[in-house]
């Protein structure tokens, strides 16, 4: 077997979009290139494939294989927020109260790309692997064969 059951791919960073502050971007953005996977034996091999799913259900993967980030004013909290706000629309003190309020209970996700290490990438090739050819290694056998003895 040429390939691992989990091979090892190699790649880079091609660019990164930040939120900041959320005035220019409002999603955060990581292209990712995986052009390499390592065989068993420690050499590699070229490879070509995009990204099509982030497996932590936060983030989503657009056409080009980019991991997109979420927007933290599309979020179920924030809609909440909004709510809450329009309700003290007109009264000053409670404008105050709801406004604290729904920042320390009804939170903003976090609308950075964040990727700890075991997040799982979905990847799929774009293009087949070619192997390099190599002949089969015979194995010798553990034990000689049994003889049979005469009595």
């Amino acid at each position: 077997m040429l390939l691992p059951s989990e091979p090892l791919s190699e790649g880079s960073v091609v660019a990164v979009r930040k939120v900041g502050l959320g005035v220019i971007h409002e999603t955060a953005r990581l292209d990712l290139l995986f052009d390499r996977v390592v065989l068993s034996n420690g050499d590699s091999v070229p490879l070509q494939c995009k990204i099509v799913e982030v497996e932590n259900a936060r983030e989503s993967v657009d056409a080009q294989g980019r991991v997109q980030g979420i927007r933290s004013t599309a979020t179920l909290s924030n809609r909440a927020s909004g709510i809450v706000g329009s309700l003290a629309f007109g009264d000053p003190i409670a404008a105050i109260f709801t406004t604290a309020a729904s920042a320390s209970v009804l939170r903003f996700s976090e609308p950075e790309i964040s990727l700890p290490a075991g997040t799982e990438l979905i990847a799929e090739l774009t293009a087949p692997i070619v192997l390099p050819k190599t002949e089969p290694i015979l194995v010798p056998p553990l034990l000689p064969p049994l003889r049979k003895r005469r009595i």
